[in-house]
């Protein structure tokens, strides 16, 4: 099962044979479905995934019950909250929901602070992992905080529409940039009437 993740994830070859050999007895393979919720927000980290395929969506929820996306884990991605818990021995204080069909290694958490969190080459690929993934946080955060509704909305279809085309919900949208589906249903009407965007059943087409 090891030599399947070696290449997404280069620092289990660093690894002495004993270590490998106790990591891979208990390794647990988990295929999830989208939609499905794997952290509640409230409970305590039970290990470190790596990720074989899917997307995985990571976001918090605000003091009224609104889902602010943080970021994203796709394949080879190491999810920074894991190694928070594990150093803070806290509750996760985040919610992870899958987005697309996914398929996932766990190694339990105790193996994990044994054998990965304070090994050096562990630590340099996770620290890497964590600048991007703080660097997707911040930009939710200044979004939030200095662009109008739609210039977010503006701005998020242009990064996210391939060829034109986006295939995303109101919902969806709102959740990745902290607003609500009533409000981005409002914003992608004006824009529609100001000719920028053509709305249709689960898509969006961006004018040029």
């Amino acid at each position: 099962m090891l030599d399947g993740l070696m290449s997404d994830y280069p620092f289990l070859k660093m690894l002495d044979e004993e270590a490998l050999a106790i990591i891979e007895r208990n390794l647990v393979q988990k295929k999830v479905q989208a939609g499905e919720l794997l952290i509640n927000g409230e409970e305590a980290c039970w290990g470190f995934s790596f990720i074989k395929s899917g997307v995985l969506r990571v976001y918090r929820l605000n003091d009224e019950g609104r889902e602010v996306t943080l970021y994203r884990l796709r394949k080879g991605d190491s999810c920074f909250m894991t190694v928070i818990c594990a150093l803070a021995q806290s509750n996760t204080h985040a919610y992870v929901r899958v987005e697309e069909d996914s398929e996932l290694v766990i190694l339990p958490i105790l193996l994990f602070e044994k054998y990965l969190m304070n090994h050096p080459v562990y630590l340099q690929f996770v620290f890497k992992n964590l600048y991007e993934k703080f660097l997707s946080v911040i930009q939710v955060v200044e979004n939030v905080t200095f662009n109008s509704i739609e210039q977010r909305v503006i701005d998020y279809l242009q990064e996210h529409s391939r060829g034109g085309l986006l295939y995303r919900t109101h919902e969806q949208i709102a959740f990745d940039i902290g607003s609500t589906r009533e409000v981005v249903s409002r914003t992608l009407k004006s824009l529609e009437r100001k000719g920028k965007v053509k709305l249709e059943r689960g898509k969006i087409l961006i004018k040029k």
